[in-house]
């Protein structure tokens, strides 16, 4: 009976000594950086003019902030370049390219699943601010004419008359387009030894960017290669 109670007096001890240590233990740094690229298709998806458009290559360039909420949920937010915009061939002889570059601030909060020791899934979601800082709108006209016009390129046609191109360049936040986006953002990201990241992402914009009769809303799907501090 003794034995007994001196066994419990010293587990109810050590019990309480690695408790009272692992209280008096430093708060694990629960704040991560990590560095991010992404590349895929991009477009604009709305009504009229925009009713029929086709995607362009896309990329994004940025830096992410985590913050451990729970061991499996984390908050996190950053900063990207990232571009967006749409291709569009109104007629056979018109199309249009239209590139649109944003500052853009994400806030998503993720589930992590951990399959094995070195492989952990986060899925992610949540909604995202966008500043277009610059823009480009690239409009190519075919036209006919009976003669050659200064310097663009041209050649004869069956009927003898001049096919020649014409090439227009404008600002596409100066001549169509709204600079402000926002929307959300959901993404399933595979992290392999807490350090490197493989994802897909796909944002679904609510703001309409045209600044046209017409309303149009950014779409884009990506793949993301990342690296974790």
């Amino acid at each position: 009976m003794k034995h007994f109670i001196s066994t419990c007096i010293l587990a109810i001890g050590t019990l309480f000594m690695a408790n009272a240590q692992e209280e008096a233990a430093p708060t694990p740094n629960r704040f991560g950086f990590g560095v991010r690229m992404g590349f895929g298709l991009s477009t604009l998806s709305g009504e009229g003019y925009f009713d029929d458009t086709d995607p362009i290559f896309n990329l994004n360039v940025g830096a992410a902030v985590m913050y451990g909420l729970s061991p499996k949920v984390d908050l996190e937010t950053g900063l990207y370049y990232t571009k967006k915009g749409f291709y569009a061939e109104p007629s056979p002889d018109y199309e249009v390219t239209c590139n649109l570059y944003y500052l853009e601030i994400p806030v998503m909060v993720g589930y992590k699943w951990e399959v094995s020791d070195p492989l952990k899934i986060n899925f992610m979601a949540g909604p995202y601010v966008a500043y277009g800082v610059n823009g480009k709108t690239k409009a190519k006209l075919g036209l006919e004419t009976n003669e050659t016009t200064g310097n663009n390129e041209s050649e004869k046609t069956e009927s003898g008359k001049t096919e020649s191109e014409k090439t227009i360049n404008t600002d596409s936040f100066e001549d169509g387009f709204n600079r402000f986006d926002s929307g959300v953002k959901a993404s399933i990201n595979f992290t392999i030894k807490k350090d490197f990241l493989l994802g897909v992402t796909y944002e679904h914009g609510f703001a309409n960017v045209s600044d046209t009769k017409d309303d149009a809303f950014n779409r884009t799907v990506a793949l993301t290669l990342g690296f974790n501090f």
